[in-house]
């Protein structure tokens, strides 16, 4: 079959893992970007702003469903736990992901406090990424055994066809209710097909056996991992949510708005990183620290860079750019939006960081910089009640420049301990 030969063959499997990886990326950051560009001009900025708390909300619920077990699992090269146990453990987390986000939805409109449309576009959106963690999972486990390649085309191909999906219908006069269905069917049809196709290379070298009790064994050995996911969704959705209770829908679009491009600057990072996982954990393992140093160092690097080249485009000629493309005034958010893209430089460091500590194996640490950063996350309503749009990107800017100062010193004691056979 032609679709199976395209996902399993690679002439060379690291290279195939870095491009296919980053067009997988590209496309992510690329949906969200895209829909709500098409829903502000077709739909009007209120049901963008619905939209934007929609995606917000289902981030939060992903913790739940990922349970911060991606990185954990493709640094598990020597095979602490079976697949049949990470298949098990993914069956409880987006279980309960899928109930609570879906109950949380309908109990906001029983009580009043959403109306349906709301409510339905939040459940719409937690079941797309309901279908996003089993893809996870499949990612996951490719890419243990060094088939990045594969699990980012299926992932590249799945986002892709949905989005074409959601915006048909959307343009055509769907709606937006509509269009979230048509997103969440077509993601979860190209799911299931894809799996199916690679199923051969998914089974080899894999273990499908369920030992007694481990399942339950992995979830502990993650709960950290999943206590970190969550906080970390809370911390960079928190000015979101902060604006959801004390502005409006229209305020929520415009801070999304200027959000979108520092997605532009994480997706360039996780390009970057992700297919350097594996060679991390290789070299953590072996106790070469020189050269896991010169990796540490080329991606923090390469994300400055980035980041200032961003900053500058975006002081030159952001707002004009992306006041075109919504169809709304953003001339006068200039201080905002350069928070946002020095704050999305951070963000990117603390993904990388975060990854980092995971491969040494030190997950329960990472926990400290979002506990310190989810206390003053707590505060967004204050951040947004006394500044406004401005408040909520400084908060933004501060609670990432936190975690990246507790992260840096978490990483430079594991690298002394190591250094002294500790």
């Amino acid at each position: 079959m032609v679709l199976r030969r395209f996902f399993l063959s690679s002439r060379n499997i690291e290279r195939g893992s870095q491009l296919w990886n980053a067009g997988a990326s590209l496309v992510s950051a690329g949906q969200s970007g895209i829909l709500l560009i098409l829903v502000a001009i077709f739909l009007g900025d209120l049901l963008a702003g619905v939209y934007a708390i929609a995606l917000a909300q289902a981030y939060l619920f992903y913790a739940f469903g990922s349970y911060g077990m991606r990185r954990y699992l493709a640094s598990d090269v020597k095979h602490r736990f079976t697949m049949g146990e990470y298949v098990s453990s993914r069956v409880v987390t987006a279980s309960t992901m899928l109930i609570a986000g879906v109950g949380t939805a309908a109990a906001l409109w029983w009580t009043g406090v959403y109306d349906a449309t709301k409510a339905l576009a939040c459940a719409l959106v937690t079941g797309s990424q309901v279908v996003d963690v089993v893809d996870e999972l499949i990612g996951g486990i490719l890419q243990r055994a060094n088939r990045l390649d594969i699990g980012a085309k299926i992932f590249f191909m799945r986002i892709l066809v949905s989005t074409l999906a959601a915006v048909i219908v959307l343009v055509t006069g769907g709606g937006l209710l509509w269009s979230l269905g048509a997103l969440l069917g077509a993601s979860l049809a190209c799911q299931i097909i894809f799996t199916w196709l690679v199923s051969p290379q998914l089974a080899s070298g894999e273990s499908t056996r369920r030992r007694p009790g481990v399942t339950y064994n992995l979830l502990k050995a993650c709960f950290p991992l999943f206590l970190t996911a969550l906080l970390a969704q809370y911390v960079g959705n928190s000015p979101k949510y902060g604006i959801e209770l004390v502005l409006d829908d229209l305020a929520q679009a415009r801070f999304n708005y200027l959000a979108m491009p520092t997605f532009v600057i994480q997706l360039f990072a996780l390009w970057i990183f992700t297919p350097l996982i594996y060679r991390m954990s290789l070299a953590w393992a072996e106790a070469d620290l020189p050269r896991l140093r010169r990796l540490v160092w080329r991606v923090i690097g390469a994300i400055s860079v980035i980041t200032v080249v961003a900053v500058i485009g975006g002081a030159l000629i952001g707002l004009p750019i992306l006041s075109f493309i919504y169809q709304t005034d953003l001339r006068g958010y200039l201080g905002e939006f350069i928070i946002l893209l020095v704050a999305g430089g951070l963000v990117a460091i603390v993904g990388f960081l975060s990854a980092l500590i995971i491969v040494m194996r030190h997950s329960t640490t990472l926990l400290l910089s979002y506990l310190l950063a989810g206390l003053l996350a707590i505060t967004a309503p204050i951040w947004v009640r006394q500044g406004g749009l401005m408040g909520a990107c400084q908060l933004y800017g501060l609670l990432h420049g936190l975690q990246c100062l507790v992260l840096i010193g978490i990483i430079a004691w594991s690298f002394r301990r190591q250094a002294h056979g500790l």
